[in-house]
Formats: structure tokens, C-alpha cells, sequence
């Protein structure tokens, strides 16, 4: 549960984390045009999403114990 719950923190946290490293990158590079901006922005937004996903997914797996007496 804690995992499907940090999952969803992940997602929800995508858009802040992408804003600022947008803004960062236009005040901080030499070529700190808009379009620079979006793509980085893009690029950050699609990490955490995708790392997002996959902790999300982690989560929704089922932690079912084997048989110790084998298959019946």
C-alpha cells in the first residue's frame, strides 16, 4: 500500500518538479530560449512519470507465500 501511495506522490509531483527545472534551465543557460525550456521540462515530466509507474506497479503486486507442500 505504501508503494501504490508513493507512486501517486510521484505522479502528482511530475508538473512542480518539471515547472522548475524549466525555469531553471531558462535562467541558467546561454541559449536560455523557450522551447529549450519545454524540452527539458518535457524530459524531466516523463522520468518521474515513468519512475512513477513503476513504483506504482510494484506496489499492485500481490505478496502471495508458495505452498511448502508442493503442488497438489
Amino acid at each position: 500500500m505504501k508503494a501504490i501511495l508513493f507512486g501517486l506522490f510521484l505522479a502528482i509531483s511530475a508538473f512542480p518538479a518539471s515547472f522548475a527545472v524549466g525555469v531553471l534551465v531558462m535562467q541558467h543557460t546561454y541559449n536560455g530560449d523557450l522551447p529549450t525550456a519545454l524540452d527539458a521540462a518535457a524530459k524531466t515530466a516523463a522520468a518521474v512519470l515513468g519512475l512513477a509507474l513503476f513504483v506504482f506497479c510494484s506496489g499492485l503486486v500481490t505478496k502471495v507465500d508458495t505452498p511448502k507442500d508442493g503442488l497438489k
